[in-house]
């Protein structure tokens, strides 16, 4: 009988690599208008920022004001709220502040916004949603073993119930000591009681991950 040899040949493989430093001119674009409305319900003063686009490049400057616009906002019962060019700010803020009484963000209402400028109408619509209330916040303490040593953690966790009816979204904020979290990893959003349409869970309560995304994802300087 034949003896059967394989043989294995290894091939070695060297890769070659050297920077290039690659000027590109990106040009310029003409700006357009960028408007920045987000208001709530809250009796405190509203801005919307009016300002003009920049290049993408520019990291020095702040994106240029827009001086000379007329912003307002228009509910669906006629009441027509102006907001005015604060001139000192010189970051193209328009603002509106609520008398006794007034207020923006009545649930179930539609509003419009209107900007004028350089001879162009600009519009934008929503209808204010309805949100449940908070029945309870609660704290779990978690062992946590890191780098040989016991470290305590505490994991916040709010109680809510979905209002019934397929359809309410919602953008449950924390504030850490007084401060917004706003990082793009600390957005905390919700379809009904789940994270997407379509996923059948309405009326009940808020999943884990929605109730335990009030957390802020790091630790500040004295470790709290």
């Amino acid at each position: 009988m034949q003896k059967a040899s394989l043989l294995f040949i290894v091939t070695a493989v060297c890769f070659f690599s050297c920077d290039d430093i690659i000027n590109v001119d990106t040009g310029t674009a003409d700006p357009v208008l960028n408007i920045d409305a987000w208001v709530n319900n809250k009796p405190e003063t509203q801005t919307i920022y009016i300002t003009l686009s920049q290049d993408y490049f520019d990291n020095e400057n702040l994106p240029p004001a827009v001086s000379g616009a007329s912003a307002y906002i228009e509910d669906n019962q006629g009441n027509v709220y102006e907001f005015t060019e604060d001139l000192a700010s010189n970051d193209g803020a328009y603002r509106w502040q609520p008398q006794a009484g007034e207020m923006l963000g009545e649930t179930g209402a539609r509003y419009t916004l209107t900007v004028l400028y350089d001879g162009e109408t600009f519009t934008a619509s929503c209808t204010t949603g309805r949100v449940p209330e908070i029945d309870s916040i609660t704290f779990s303490k978690e062992d946590d073993i890191g780098f040989g040593e016991d470290i305590d953690r505490y994991q916040g966790e709010f109680w809510a119930t979905d209002l019934s009816g397929e359809g309410d979204t919602y953008w449950i904020k924390t504030y850490k000591n007084g401060t917004l979290l706003n990082k793009v990893s600390e957005l905390n959003i919700a379809y009904d009681a789940g994270f997407s349409s379509g996923n059948g869970i309405d009326g009940v309560t808020f999943i884990t991950p929605v109730r335990t995304g009030i957390n802020a994802n790091d630790e500040d300087d004295d470790g709290v």
